[in-house]
């Protein structure tokens, strides 16, 4: 594979003059083929186009007492990538992990609680008086 050059473009060329040249005795099938639809002659992939951030929000104008949907326009400034990140999806951005990011920069302890409440029977209601914070005999959990 050193000496004969395989790429898409040259594939078919490579192979008439192997044929012409006498080094292979008859021509492979898809000669004729690849001649009547060549490969394409992009082999670069284009950057894929950069959308506008939209955002939709409910406002109440002076004057009207029902709120309107307003759609705010943001232009996205054009970085330019590195030739080794072009091929990279793009990073999807989603106005509620913004909103997130937000909650929990200013409630930091909400991520100490347990993601996941587990009951073993659901009948906690049977065996704990709810009247009150403190329940002797509880474990620490995420109601406490």
């Amino acid at each position: 594979m050193g000496k004969i050059n395989l790429t898409a473009l040259r594939v078919r060329k490579t192979a008439l003059n192997q044929f012409a040249s006498g080094k292979i005795s008859k021509l492979p099938q898809w000669v004729d083929v690849v001649g009547e639809i060549p490969p394409s002659e992009t082999l670069i992939r284009n950057p894929p186009p950069q959308h506008q951030l939209v955002r939709q929000r409910m406002k109440t104008v002076a004057g009207s007492s029902k709120p309107q949907i307003v759609f705010e326009v943001q232009e996205k400034r054009q970085k330019s990538k590195k030739p080794s990140r072009l091929f990279q999806p793009l990073e999807l951005k989603y106005e509620e992990d913004e909103l997130r990011q937000d909650f929990f920069r200013d409630h930091p302890w909400e991520l100490a609680r347990p993601r996941v409440l587990l009951e073993s029977t659901g009948k906690d209601h049977e065996n704990y008086d709810w009247s009150r914070i403190k329940q002797p005999g509880k474990r620490l959990d995420g109601e406490r």
